[in-house]
């Protein structure tokens, strides 16, 4: 006796060994085909913990698996870590088809329920049964029922696992060969669909290639619609389910990475916030978000949109969280006159991809996964709407009709100022001297005049005068481009030889000399000069003071 309980020890012993080893491979492999999430996550594989249920046909047709199927199972629960759960169910007819045990609905792992599981699986509880046995059936819907039970087991893990080790085929005493003898949409409405999509369920197909099965007996379309799609992996020995297991460790790594990955990008989903405004004719998206380093941009996608709405991709950085514009109203003219046209309010679809360094990583982890439903690096924005927005609708664009109604107004505006804002009505103080050939000085003229007015020389009043000029004003438009003339007081000698207009700051300088007909601009209406000019006429010369 002491010899068997020394075998059975080592036996043990050099399966927890194979299981560690196993482990570590599992790591290192993991290591190597997702570096960056498992520097990330890799120290929390283990707290992330998982519920795994192996449901087991243990009629008589499975009875060449026994073995393969129970030094398996040990090897994987020796090599999953403590706090994980399992469950352990047998399929045969429905009286027999229950948990193994009766207490292993859900149980977490430690040493002491390892110890147990392994006294319960070489009991005649766990025993495959052989043709004649009274046990013998295949009740797939009573496994159904039981799989549902231990997933909606109150404190199981979010993670399940889900493997069921059949041929698929049903049959039991009452309905024979009929599955749709059972309510299998009763025990679909037990399925909650969220818990459809956090369990990965696989279907090893034992004695496949049995060419006795009855077809119409199968029954993963129904196990199908129960529990969502479940993965099916044929198995045609036991040395090829013995290979299973081996993977099945990694297989666990990666799902409980993608779990970790999926929870945080689902937070950080939820964080997204994504409003869309318009910017003249331009549409942006502001996307708002927690800060994470799995996420560090964005792309937004218009899936569609008014057909006058021309979308493009458009760019965000996430540590900004700034906008974008994604699409622009790009309309035909219509009308040479300038106008709007009033656009928008039609149904706008975006897409968000987040931009991750992980992106190629989750996306190998999903396809090992076999995960289902969208990817995490894709958010669907609905309910928004094409935002209303005045379009310009004319031939000629907005700025040059801005451009020409400004000119327009200073034209004018510099029309009315010429008009009515120039004042040339100044009166002035007049005093015309003349020196004789003696030199002596006599006064001719002393009065006030306003332009225009006519200076002449008196001669002591002699009727008919040697010399005139005429004092007068004119306007021009301060748009004066053309440089015709400046706006101020202005002299015509009418009648004499020469004039000259003298710097009034300086008398004997002569800034300008005209002859009869000329015309000579002696200053301007806002800083009016004292007015020095100065004619020679035969032996007389006079100084005309205009102030």
């Amino acid at each position: 006796m002491k010899k068997l309980l020394n075998i059975a020890f080592v036996v043990f012993a050099f399966m927890v060994a194979c299981s560690a080893k196993a482990q570590t491979l599992a790591r290192e492999s993991m290591n190597n085909d997702y570096p960056m999430l498992m520097k990330k996550y890799g120290a929390l594989l283990d707290e992330q913990h998982a519920h795994y249920i192996f449901a087991v046909d243990i009629s008589s047709s499975m009875w060449q698996y026994e073995s393969t199927v129970k030094e398996n199972f040990l090897a994987f629960v020796a090599a999953i870590p403590d706090g994980d759960q399992v469950t352990l169910i047998r399929m045969a007819n429905k009286t027999h088809t229950d948990f193994v045990g009766g207490m292993y609905k859900c149980i977490t792992l430690n040493d002491q329920v390892r110890n147990d599981l392994r006294n319960v699986i070489y009991s005649n509880q766990f025993k495959f049964l052989r043709n004649g046995d009274p046990n013998d059936g295949s009740d797939g819907y009573k496994m159904a029922e039981l799989v549902m039970e231990a997933i909606n087991t109150i404190g199981g893990n979010d993670l399940t696992f889900v493997y069921m080790f059949t041929d698929f085929e049903y049959w039991t005493n009452e309905h024979g060969f009929n599955p749709g003898k059972e309510d299998w949409a009763a025990l679909k409405a037990k399925m909650p669909a969220h818990r459809q999509f956090s369990t990965c369920k696989y279907g090893l197909e034992l004695n496949f290639n049995n060419p006795n099965l009855k077809k119409h007996a199968i029954i993963k379309r129904q196990l199908d619609e129960v529990f969502g799609v479940i993965d099916y992996q044929t198995v045609s020995s036991a040395a090829v389910l013995s290979q299973w297991f081996n993977h099945t460790i990694a297989n666990v790594m990666a799902a409980k990475l993608n779990s970790m990955v999926k929870r945080d990008m689902d937070a950080f989903d939820q964080s997204v916030q994504c409003k869309v405004k318009g910017n003249g004719s331009k549409v942006d998206a502001v996307i708002t978000c927690d800060p994470t380093d799995l996420v560090t941009g964005f792309r937004v996608v218009p899936t569609n949109g008014d057909p006058a709405f021309r979308t493009n991709e458009a760019s965000v950085d996430a540590s900004d969280k700034t906008s974008a514009s994604f699409g622009q109203y790009v309309v035909e003219p219509e009308t040479w006159m300038p106008s709007y046209k009033v656009l928008g309010g039609s149904p706008l679809g975006l897409e968000i991809v987040y931009v991750s360094p992980y992106e190629d990583e989750i996306n190998r982890l999903q396809d090992v996964c076999k995960d289902g439903h969208k990817s995490p690096t894709v958010k669907s924005v609905d309910g928004q709407t094409v935002p209303t927005l005045r379009v310009w609708n004319s031939f000629i664009p907005l700025w040059v009709w801005i451009v020409s109604g400004m000119l327009l107004i200073v034209i004018i505006a510099s029309i009315l100022y010429t008009m009515f804002g120039i004042k040339l009505d100044r009166e002035w103080q007049l005093s015309v001297t003349r020196r004789d050939a003696e030199g002596n000085r006599v006064r001719e003229l002393n009065s006030y005049i306003t332009a225009p007015a006519e200076i002449q020389s008196h001669k002591d009043r002699k009727p008919v005068s040697d010399w005139v000029i005429t004092f007068h004003a004119k306007k021009y438009n301060p748009l004066n481009v053309f440089k015709l003339g400046k706006t101020g007081y202005y002299v015509t000698l009418q009648s004499g030889t020469f004039l000259d207009v003298m710097d009034p700051y300086d008398p004997r300088t002569s800034l300008q000399t005209i002859s009869m007909g000329e015309e000579a601009f002696v200053c301007s209406n806002s800083k009016p000069d004292q007015i020095v000019m100065q004619i020679t006429s035969g032996t007389s010369q006079y100084k005309i003071e205009i102030i």
